[in-house]
């Protein structure tokens, strides 16, 4: 467990790499700069972090651990439901609008992204019963990977739907392609 100094320095060595980060590309970053901008000596930096890239790990990380899931499963996929936790999946994107925007839009590399579909598909696990897994599996897949493209569109846009809409748009998509899913017999 982090005591408090521990947790107020890594705070500031975290702002100070966004800031850099909303400033110039991720590869002109140096330790040096997060150091001097973050007030902190680069032996402290080093007490906490090995790298820049372990850093940016850390904070997408925990963004990613704070994205919105069901409490617990529900028992079946009520589109009303869903659409309730995919309006708080844009609520919490677009109230971490400079996180989202850094990592998903700004990035030079696309590992969050890659992260942020994993994590998605393990706090939204679907239902395979009843149905061919293979194909249901790549349905979700594609399905949520559009979800990641139209977070990604949606920041550029600068959030110009409001949440609910943005919503009930990747629910009608996700619907039809399930239902185009449904008629492939076979996969494998």
């Amino acid at each position: 467990m982090e005591n408090r100094k521990t947790k107020i320095t890594k705070k500031l060595i975290e702002e100070s790499f966004l800031e850099l980060l909303d400033a110039m590309p991720l590869s002109k970053i140096k330790i040096k700069d997060i150091c001097i901008n973050a007030d902190v000596n680069r032996s402290t930096f080093y007490d906490y972090y090995h790298s820049i890239d372990q850093l940016l790990s850390e904070i997408e990380n925990g963004v990613l651990q704070s994205i919105p899931a069901f409490e617990t499963q529900p028992d079946n996929y009520d589109s009303r439901i869903f659409l309730n936790m995919l309006e708080k999946y844009f609520i919490f994107v677009k109230n971490n609008e400079r996180l989202f925007r850094l990592l998903v839009v700004r990035s030079e590399r696309d590992e969050f992204l890659k992260k942020l579909v994993d994590t998605v598909l393990k706090k939204y696990p679907t239902d395979y019963s009843g149905k061919n897994p293979a194909t249901i599996r790549y349905c979700y897949v594609y399905c949520v990977n559009g979800v990641a493209g139209i977070v990604k569109e949606w920041i550029e846009k600068n959030f110009s739907l409001p949440p609910v809409k943005v919503a009930e748009l990747c629910l009608k998509m996700s619907v039809k392609a399930t239902e185009g899913a449904e008629s492939i017999t076979d996969l494998e």
